[in-house]
């Protein structure tokens, strides 16, 4: 028969306060994941929205902008109401000056060879071609623009866009997305970092996004306060077809 051996006052007071720290902790334990949960339900409404719980939740409403330097090129654009990727718009003077970036001489190859460099350490998937590019940022009266085209986040597939500052490429996200462009909402920064270099836009936040189109609303196709007589005109004869 086992006798049992009464525990000592100081022993039954370390018994009773080990027992009081571990349910001390286990409540505090709850209490962080209640008050984890609690954030993450306001904060995820306002910054880690994927794009598609944005869309079906209808609290989307920021853009991303396309900007046109001639009527030329938008007349392009407003044949097939889509954005094509750099390597299907250029013309072929361009072209040539990547071609003879490459030993081989061919444009898609220098594509190919910067998608690999820079964009698929970031997406992790093979090269398709070498993206369309957009910027978040207001360029009104900072750039020599005749058009302005308003891209809907929700139509950018996360997936398959990053968020790139010259060689600083990083996958989209909308958080991501918050933070660049209040990082960049002083115009005059904006302009200074433009006027700086003669690559304008190297400098500053893009999103590139490496689908083979970007279907664009026709109605979002915005000519600009400074556009030429010839865009404005053109813009005119298109709304009577």
């Amino acid at each position: 028969m086992k006798v049992r051996v009464a525990e000592s006052d100081d022993e039954r007071a370390n018994s009773d306060y080990r027992k009081f720290l571990a349910k001390r902790a286990q409540i505090s334990e709850q209490i962080k994941m209640e008050s984890y949960k609690l954030i993450c339900e306001k904060v995820s409404h306002k910054y880690d929205l994927t794009i598609n719980e944005a869309t079906k939740t209808g609290t989307f409403s920021d853009y991303t902008f396309h900007y046109v330097y001639n009527a030329d090129a938008i007349d392009k654009i407003k044949r097939t109401n889509s954005l094509l990727p750099v390597n299907r718009t250029r013309a072929k003077a361009d072209l040539d000056v990547y071609a003879s970036r490459t030993e081989s001489n061919n444009a898609d190859v220098y594509f190919e060879e910067m998608y690999n460099k820079f964009y698929k350490p970031v997406l992790n998937r093979p090269y398709r071609n070498y993206g369309i590019y957009t910027t978040p940022l207001d360029l009104i009266g900072i750039a020599d623009v005749q058009y302005r085209i308003d891209i809907p986040l929700a139509d950018i597939d996360p997936d398959q866009t990053v968020i790139q500052i010259g060689s600083n490429v990083r996958k989209f996200s909308y958080a991501l997305w918050q933070e660049v462009t209040q990082q960049f909402a002083d115009k005059k920064k904006v302009k200074q970092i433009y006027d700086s270099s003669k690559l304008h836009f190297k400098r500053l936040p893009q999103i590139v996004t490496f689908v083979d189109e970007l279907p664009i609303n026709p109605s979002n196709i915005v000519p600009l306060e400074g556009a030429s007589e010839k865009v404005k005109q053109a813009d005119k004869e298109s709304k009577k077809e």
